[in-house]
């Protein structure tokens, strides 16, 4: 029950837990950007500590411990941090903070987007590659899995990035169903109407499962709550 000091004040060289606690801590009230710039420090430091070969790295992965996890495979993950240890190594490595905004979903629950007028000019500047093309008119789709089974999310994701739209990952819904597809657009317009018409014929349902959103929302221009009816 008593408090136990990682880390004390002053320049030190951390290790093990201390860096960790230091990486993650945020102060009572402290904007989240202050924990960020201490994440990225620590993150920078390990990263330029690194071995230089994916297979050494991969060493340095596999010996990390009970408790860890990752998004990728072992190998993947080392080939990744190889190459970002090479870009650290030689000060290549930029961050910094995207803009968000407040988002109204239609529920009680907060969320946060990106603050896409604000946003343009770093993604501009850093990722110019990745910009779409002009004249090239792609919607934002936000997704749940209204029915928890595995890999539904992932299946219509694929569908929508290949018919070049912006999917925007909505995790599960709040409650699972045994209901239909549900396709919100935010208003009645011609242009909401035709969005949401698009992307259910990209997600095979069926032309009925568009809906005007009761409440509005404006976290992406189309979301869908994957149903019983979505065939994977």
């Amino acid at each position: 029950g008593r408090p136990v000091v990682l880390a004390r004040a002053g320049p030190q060289r951390l290790a093990g837990p201390a860096a960790a606690a230091f990486a993650a801590f945020a102060a009572s009230g402290e904007i989240e950007q202050a924990r960020l710039a201490r994440f990225s420090s620590v993150l920078d430091r390990i990263l330029a500590a690194l071995p230089a070969t994916a297979d050494r790295v991969g060493v340095v992965v596999a010996g990390v411990g009970a408790g860890s996890s990752a998004t990728q495979s072992g190998a993947n993950l080392a080939g990744v941090l190889a190459e970002a240890h090479i870009a650290a190594a030689a000060h290549e490595i930029l961050s910094g903070v995207l803009p968000i905004t407040e988002r109204d979903n239609g529920s009680a629950q907060t969320t946060y987007g990106i603050d896409a007028a604000k946003a343009d000019p770093l993604i501009a500047a850093r990722f110019a590659g990745a910009v779409l093309t002009p004249g090239r008119t792609a919607v934002r789709v936000l997704v749940k899995n209204g029915v928890g089974t595995p890999g539904l999310v992932e299946t219509a994701r694929g569908r929508l990035v290949a018919a070049k739209h912006r999917f925007v990952n909505g995790g599960n819904a709040d409650v699972f169903s045994k209901g239909s597809s549900v396709v919100l657009v935010p208003d009645g317009s011609a242009r909401s109407a035709s969005r949401g018409a698009q992307v259910a014929r990209i997600l095979g349902l069926p032309a009925t499962s568009v809906q005007k959103a009761a409440g509005g929302q404006t976290v992406a221009d189309v979301i869908v709550v994957l149903g019983v009816d979505f065939t994977p």
